[in-house]
């Protein structure tokens, strides 16, 4: 898993949506940073 800063940067990142990659890699990073709140204690 992914730190709190990296995560933020992948998710808050535009990516141009025919870019598979690239989307993949947001996709991934926005259920790595919910599972991280949610270890936490941070999620809502």
């Amino acid at each position: 898993e992914g730190n709190f800063s990296t995560l933020f940067f992948l998710v808050k990142r535009d990516v141009q949506e025919n870019d598979e990659e690239a989307v993949q890699v947001k996709e991934q990073s926005i259920l790595e940073l919910g599972s991280l709140l949610a270890k936490t204690g941070q999620a809502e």
